[in-house]
C-alpha cells in the first residue's frame, strides 16, 4: 500500500484581492498567473513553475481557486476568478485596472492582440469585435476599450518610449 502523504496546509492568496497582497506577493501572482496559463497550454505544474523559477508551493497559494485535482495531477479549470492588474486604453489614455476574473483578462489580452496588429496593417475591422466592450473592474467602475483609430496612433505613439510592451502590471 502506498504512503499517501497529509494534504499540504497552503495559505489561499488566490481570493486575496489585488489591493490587499504586498509588493512581493503582487509580484508572485503574476508569475503564479503565467504558470496557471501555461498549464492551460498542457504544460504540466511542476515544469511550469520551475520555468518561472517559482516555488510550487507559492504557485499553488496564488492559484489555488484556479486548479483542481484529477487523476492525479493538478489541472487548470477553464476559468478563474482571480484578480489581476492589467493595462487598457480608453478614453486615449493608457490605465492600469484591476479585473476579477480570467474571462475579462483574456478579454484584454484579445483586444491588445487586436490593437497591435490594427497598428501594423491599419486595418480597422479588427477592432469592431470590441466596438462596445465594456469590463467592469474590481471596483464595479466600467470601462470602455478605445477603439478609434486615430486615438489608437497616439496612445501607440505613447508607448514608443518604451522598451517592452506589458499588459499585466507587476508592481
Amino acid at each position: 500500500m502506498r504512503h499517501i502523504p497529509k494534504r499540504l496546509n497552503i495559505k489561499n492568496l488566490s481570493r486575496v484581492k489585488w489591493t490587499k497582497l504586498r509588493p512581493a506577493q503582487k509580484h508572485n501572482r503574476v508569475l503564479s498567473l503565467k504558470v496557471l496559463d501555461m498549464m492551460r497550454d498542457n504544460k504540466s505544474l511542476t515544469k511550469s513553475s520551475k520555468e518561472v523559477d517559482l516555488d510550487i508551493k507559492t504557485v499553488k497559494s496564488h492559484i489555488w481557486s484556479g486548479i483542481r485535482k484529477y487523476r492525479r495531477r493538478w489541472r487548470p479549470k477553464k476559468t478563474d476568478s482571480i484578480q489581476r492588474e492589467m493595462i487598457i486604453y480608453e478614453k486615449g489614455i493608457i490605465k492600469s485596472i484591476i479585473v476579477r476574473n480570467s474571462k475579462d483578462a483574456s478579454l484584454i489580452g484579445k483586444y491588445h492582440n487586436a490593437v497591435k496588429q490594427f497598428l501594423v496593417t491599419g486595418d480597422i475591422k479588427l477592432l469592431k469585435p470590441f466596438k462596445r466592450k465594456v469590463i467592469i473592474d474590481a471596483n464595479g467602475k466600467k470601462h470602455k476599450l478605445e477603439t478609434d483609430p486615430d486615438t489608437l496612433f497616439e496612445v501607440a505613439e505613447m508607448w514608443e518610449d518604451e522598451e517592452f510592451y506589458e499588459i499585466y502590471r507587476s508592481d
